[in-house]
């Protein structure tokens, strides 16, 4: 069972980081010199990705240009801040990094040039969300609905 994908909360999703958030941003800025919110947003999509399912996709601006790298899995979009249905999910964008999202497509070569697609650093944010998973508290798990 992927206990991580069955999270349905930015809050439960917060929980679940609680313990590895500290060691990912250390990691992130001594690797690529930035956070999941500034050049680090597809390395931390695509570890994701390994860890509960789902696509990568990119968040397009009002240009039509990628801007940010996200995990679309059971109906939800999630990026570092947790999962949120897609309307939720670009109206917290909005407020936190001031850009307006218009839509979603599959991520492609050329997408966010400036965000780092680090293997190796991959590889270890999977291992540090797979610990956060492990560790994870009953209460942060909704089972889902078949």
């Amino acid at each position: 069972m992927n206990r991580l994908a069955d999270i349905r909360t930015p809050e439960s999703f917060e929980e679940a980081m609680a313990p590895i958030k500290e060691a990912m941003y250390e990691r992130m800025l001594n690797t690529i010199q930035c956070g999941p919110f500034d050049g680090g947003c597809a390395v931390f999509a695509h570890a994701l990705q390994q860890v509960i399912g789902g696509e990568v996709l990119v968040g397009l601006n009002r240009r039509g240009q990628a801007d940010h790298a996200v995990v679309a899995y059971e109906r939800m979009l999630w990026d570092f801040d947790g999962p949120l249905p897609n309307r939720e999910f670009t109206r917290r964008f909005l407020l936190n990094e001031g850009v307006v999202l218009i839509g979603f497509r599959t991520i492609e070569p050329g997408d966010l040039a400036d965000s780092s697609r680090d293997s190796a650093l991959q590889e270890y944010l999977v291992a540090l969300l797979a610990q956060a998973e492990q560790s994870m508290p009953e209460s942060s798990v909704v089972p889902r609905h078949r």
